[in-house]
């Protein structure tokens, strides 16, 4: 028999994750479904991410067995009544199996005359087509598993090690049987249900098992048990290379080394492997993390806690909830679970040690204890669930004390397309349900969204505010948020949820969540050039749309940003900005002398704006605009150049020397000599020094590296590194892991990066491209006069002055889009 290892219950009051203990109040017990009771037997349940839990089980159904499913919110007010699964009842169908993907659909699959049949359902339990039987399962037992469902398919395993893939339709697009052998071992089985998990947020599933090989000890034979497992592609079936996670040595009970049948537990992304085993005592669950090979077997159960029954994962990250039985007593102490964190011991291994104080289960009779599941269902409630003696299913909602009632946003709130029409935004209470609650809500621009788009209140959606009232006995309430069709390619956007205490202003407020709308119009759309036609006026041109008129007057200069979006100088009728959805909006009477749009800083602070736009107004400064924050003044002196990245404004401040400026560290000075041309990327700059060479600038160590100490006539940068112009001497590429290598020996006029590659125009050669998988590719014999590219697409509009403005892309090759050249082009 292995050695029990102890457990350092001493050190329980160092629980590192200082946590407010929570006192459980058992609800009423409840009845899954009256019209099937009595008869009920082999339950199996999914929770989708609002907290719903779908119960499926089996009983008879007038003609042998049938399976039946029912809804519940997770407060246990049912969602309609039980319906039945199976259409035909001739024979049995039996063993069911559950599971829901993201969005709440559901798929349960069962076995009937041997074979495997499903059917779907979406959130709301409405079904998705009928009964079909499940291709490639002819001849499997009723021991079967369906692992998982995403929005592309689910995945079946059967016994045998048999994993089967098949898309919602029911379409078989991969099978396997997995080879679990491994030399001087034999392969046991395991019959829990959870041998097997898959989440469908990873692309792998995993299946736990036992490896047990005999041996003599003298006289005796006793078994070596190797617990196993092995983890497979979901959709492919790829991998499975059997691994090993404990094991145990010299056991004398050929059952029990034979029945020990892992299972897999979740928690927080973490994987566990539990097992069933036996100690001196008396019966124990294993646990063990197979990511931490060298970390101990955590054990549960022992003479003064008594016999475990199941674990689940816990109410929060990094605990679990065990339900024990103390053999010998009766009455309400006869049963309780209790909670086990993590004590880190010495940053070498972790210990689980009880949190909290026993709470007993007087409403689990005895004769339930092995059919007992636990389900954590929505915040910190949860669910017993047990078949009684008397073949009903029970079950029992747990939640904390530590306020009445506790209102929050659901865990998963969907995406909403912008031609829906409105958005329905669920809610959940927890607690005490008896009385009914009220919680005001409000819909209104995320003005501290940094990665999307804000959505516009008017032309995204309607603000909204009110009251939601929950109902007692009720865990769930929702509100509707109208949604804008704005026919406009303006990428997705987010609308900033709230909710507070009736009464208050929402100004107040801190709980909220994000309601993202997904743009559907056409992404070619949302490429868009600029185009300056003196006196013809303004224009915008894409390959879908077409020509666009946008002003008649005549602009000094245009800035176009990634948002779809341009700021145009109009001299003395001032700075504009323009987008499609709000057209025209005068920022300022004052023209600058020259702008620049970067620092998209996503990582920092939420306050901080997606866009800013920096201005050299001469004598009157350095200002920036940003739609969330409006005008500020950066400083008094006159910048004799500027340029902006995502990372960085860089600042050429002439005798005052060369200046970067970030929102978190405001100015950091780089140097009081100023370069002769210098251009940047992701907060890197690159300066052109002229005889004193080429270099690169960023903050942190090291903040200087001498790339080249000959003098460029030009230079761009993209993605696939640094490219060189140095005349004569050719067209060269740097990046930080290679250094520096040449890429032509020609001398080019131009040099434009785009998305994937560099577009170069030489005198003798005309216009090439060049791409880090393919080199040099020719386009055109003759030399456009300017390229005009951007980072975020792969094509190129090309001037050609009197033989007119071209566009050249990889997927469709040449396109004349106007006859005539226009004054200056701006990109994206």
């Amino acid at each position: 028999m292995p050695r029990r290892r102890p457990r350092p219950r001493a050190f329980a009051p160092e629980i590192l994750e200082a946590r407010r203990l929570l006192a459980y109040v058992p609800g009423p017990v409840f009845a899954i479904d009256q019209a099937t009771a009595g008869d009920q037997s082999g339950a199996r349940t999914a929770v989708d991410l609002r907290g719903r839990v779908i119960v499926a089980w089996e009983a008879g159904d007038g003609s042998g067995r049938g399976v039946y499913a029912r809804r519940f919110e997770s407060g246990g007010a049912p969602l309609g009544d039980a319906f039945r699964l199976n259409d035909a009842t001739a024979g049995d169908q039996v063993s069911p199996r559950i599971a829901v993907d993201r969005s709440g659909a559901i798929v349960v699959a069962w076995w009937s005359d041997s074979q495997l049949d499903f059917r779907r359902y979406d959130r709301d339990g409405t079904p998705i087509g009928g009964v079909q039987a499940l291709p490639g399962t002819e001849g499997f037992s009723p021991r079967f598993e369906l692992a998982g469902v995403d929005a592309d398919g689910f995945l079946i395993y059967a016994e045998g090690f048999q994993f089967r893939w098949y898309t919602l339709d029911g379409t078989l697009e991969s099978a396997r049987t997995l080879d679990p052998t491994s030399e001087g071992w034999t392969a046991v089985e395991s019959t829990a249900p959870d041998r097997v998990k898959w989440s469908n947020l990873a692309f792998y599933a995993t299946v736990t098992w036992t490896d047990v090989r005999a041996r003599q000890e003298g006289a005796t034979t006793v078994y070596d048990v190797q617990i196993m497992q092995a983890s497979i592609h979901a959709r492919e079936l790829s991998g499975g290379a059997p691994s090993v996670v404990a094991t145990e040595s010299g056991l004398a009970d050929a059952d029990l080394a034979n029945g020990l049948n892992p299972w897999i537990l979740t928690d927080s992304g973490a994987k566990f492997i539990a097992w069933r085993d036996r100690a001196s005592f008396g019966p124990v669950i294993r646990l063990k993390e197979p990511a931490y090979p060298d970390w101990p077997v955590q054990e549960f159960g022992d003479a003064t806690d008594g016999t475990p029954t199941t674990i689940a994962p816990g109410l929060f990250p990094n605990a679990f909830m065990v339900h024990f039985v103390r053999p010998g007593e009766a009455g309400p102490d006869a049963s309780y679970y209790r909670l086990w964190t993590t004590y880190h011991f010495k940053q070498t291994h972790t210990y689980w040690v009880p949190y909290g104080s026993p709470t007993p289960t007087p409403d689990v009779p005895p004769g339930s204890f092995d059919s007992l599941s636990i389900i954590a269902t929505s915040g910190s409630d949860f669910w017993f669930l047990h078949r009684s003696p008397a073949g009903e299913l029970l079950a029992q909602r747990y939640y904390a004390d530590e306020i009445a009632s506790k209102i929050g946003f659901v865990a998963y709130t969907p995406d909403v397309g912008e031609s829906d029409g409105e958005a329905v935004v669920w809610l959940h209470r927890g607690g005490d349900l008896s009385q009914p609650a009220t919680i005001a809500y409000a819909a209104v621009e995320d003005r501290y969204q940094t990665f999307y788009r804000v959505g516009l209140a008017g032309y995204d959606f309607t603000p909204v505010t009110g009251e939601v009232v929950f109902e007692p006995g009720r865990s769930e309430a929702s509100f509707v948020v109208p949604i804008l069709d704005d026919d406009v390619p303006d990428g997705d956007k987010t609308v900033r949820l709230l909710i507070g205490a009736p009464g208050t202003s929402p100004d107040g407020w801190t709980t909220y969540n994000l309601l993202k709308i997904l743009d559907k119009d056409d992404p070619a759309r949302r490429d868009l050039a600029f185009f300056d036609y003196g006196a013809a006026g303004l224009w915008t041109w894409n390959q879908v749309e077409g020509w666009r008129k946008i002003n008649d007057v005549d602009p000094v200069q245009v800035l176009a940003t990634s948002d779809r979006e341009a700021f145009v100088d109009f001299g003395a009728a001032g700075l504009w900005r323009w987008d499609a959805l709000r057209s025209w909006v005068k920022l300022n009477d004052l023209a600058p002398e020259h702008m620049a749009d970067g620092v998209d800083s996503t990582s920092s602070s939420p306050s901080i704006p997606r866009h800013s736009l920096f201005l050299d107004y001469g004598p009157q400064g350095l200002w920036s605009w940003s739609e969330l924050r409006g005008w500020a003044k950066l400083n008094d002196a006159d910048p004799v150049r500027m340029i902006a990245d995502e990372q960085a404004l860089f600042l050429d401040f002439g005798p005052a020397g060369l200046w970067a400026w970030q929102e978190t560290n405001r100015y950091t000075f780089i140097s009081p000599d100023v370069p002769q041309a210098m251009t940047s990327l992701d907060g890197r700059l690159y300066l052109d020094y002229g005889p004193a060479g080429l270099w690169r600038w960023q903050a942190g160590a090291p903040n200087w590296i001498k790339i080249n100490g000959a003098d460029p006539e030009a230079m761009a940068v993209g993605a696939d590194g640094l490219f060189v112009d140095y005349g004569p001497y050719g067209l060269w590429r740097w990046d930080a892991t290679n250094g520096m290598a040449p890429l032509s020996g020609d001398d080019p006029s131009t040099l434009a990066v785009a998305q994937g590659g560099l577009f170069a125009a030489f005198a003798r050669g005309g216009l090439r491209l060049w791409t880090p998988a393919g080199g040099w590719a020719p386009l055109n014999d003759v030399a456009p006069a300017a390229i005009a590219t951007s980072p975020n697409v792969d094509d190129a509009i090309l001037d050609y002055g009197p033989a007119g403005l071209w566009r050249w892309s990889p997927a469709s090759g040449w396109r004349k889009i106007n006859d005539v050249s226009p004054r200056a082009v701006a990109r994206m």
